[in-house]
């Protein structure tokens, strides 16, 4: 009896030795969702083994799809599915695990980078790569229009994997253009100024002149826009309309005038209309179109008639009449 219990303890013991050597495979890999081109790391976390092989499930990298080192990395080249094999021995005895993973598409934001100028000035951000998105705002489509009030980063994130954009905001410049209003009179000039606010501005008017302030002389009432662009490349515009007036054209009837001495005569002016009453100003300080005179002597009258109104007054013209007197 004492001899069947010694070999049965023996033979328990043998049992519990063998089975205690037999190899354990496992492994872990990371990261938890791999993108093409990216390097996955596996760890060996096996037990009673001697060496091991690992095999990727990756027949496109030839060579590299098998390694013996107790830990490994792969960078798959290719977004798919794939098995890894991790295979341990005990020299004598053989075993091996398996996992399955999903190499994703690398996430990528289109731009790659934007700058954008001044508030509100939209922009939209495109990402690709993955199923579904979900963006630093909430948003959670492909693309999006943002429009950021300050330097800000935006990010989007899909299975842990995550790409970012930094939207960088420029301060826009603002321009503005004196005299607020421009009347000129046919044939004469006036000055735009335009003043910009920022640095490094420059200035591109609609007529090609690039200086801050400009003389022009149009023939017709016409529009002049100026762009003002500072050193981050951002622009903004201002227009100012340049009315122009016909110049008018002055004139006396009657043609000619002779009186006796004592007696009077009436001048009418021609040509006025806009400022004033009727537009006419006389030598005499009179301010109707027509005034009677009863000179002395030989005198020449002289009236400036007007049209219109300017920035500077209103375009004027000047006639003149003697009205020559005889002696009664």
């Amino acid at each position: 009896m004492k001899k069947s219990l010694t070999l049965i303890s023996a033979l328990v013991l043998s049992i519990s030795s063998l089975f205690a050597q037999v190899p354990l495979p496992s492994f872990t890999s990371s990261p938890t969702c791999p993108v093409a081109g990216g390097t996955v790391s596996f760890t060996n976390t096996s037990t009673n083994y001697i060496f091991d092989v690992w095999r990727f499930g990756d027949p496109t990298s030839g060579t590299r799809d098998t390694s013996t080192s107790v830990n490994a990395t792969h960078v798959f080249q290719i977004a798919g599915t794939y098995t890894f094999t991790l295979y341990i021995s005990n020299g004598g005895v053989i075993d091996s695990v398996k996992k399955q993973v999903t190499v994703l598409t690398p996430l990528a934001i289109t731009p790659a980078a934007d700058t954008i100028c001044g508030t509100p000035t939209p922009t939209t951000l495109t990402a690709s790569g993955g199923l579904t998105y979900v963006w630093s705002t909430g948003a959670i489509t492909g693309a999006f229009n943002v429009t950021p009030t300050a330097s800000t980063a935006t990010y989007l994130g899909g299975c842990r994997v995550t790409d970012s954009i930094r939207v960088v905001v420029n301060a826009a410049p603002t321009v503005t253009i004196n005299p607020p209003t421009a009347r000129i009179c046919s044939g004469t000039s006036t000055l735009l100024t335009a003043t910009g606010t920022g640095t490094g501005l420059s200035y591109a008017w609609s007529d090609g002149k690039d200086s801050a302030a400009i003389t022009v002389s149009p023939a017709i009432t016409t529009p002049y826009t100026v762009t003002v662009t500072n050193a981050s490349g951002c622009t903004a515009t201002a227009s100012r309309t340049v009315t122009v007036t016909a110049a008018p054209n002055a004139g006396i009837t009657p043609a000619t005038d002779t009186i006796c001495a004592g007696t009077n005569t009436t001048l009418t002016g021609t040509g006025g209309a806009g400022i004033g009453p009727g537009g006419y100003a006389w030598s005499t300080g009179a301010v109707t179109a027509a005034i009677t005179v009863a000179p002395d002597s030989t005198t020449t009258y002289t009236v400036t008639v007007s049209a219109g109104g300017g920035g500077g007054g209103a375009c004027t013209a000047s006639a003149s009449r003697t009205v020559v007197v005889k002696a009664a």
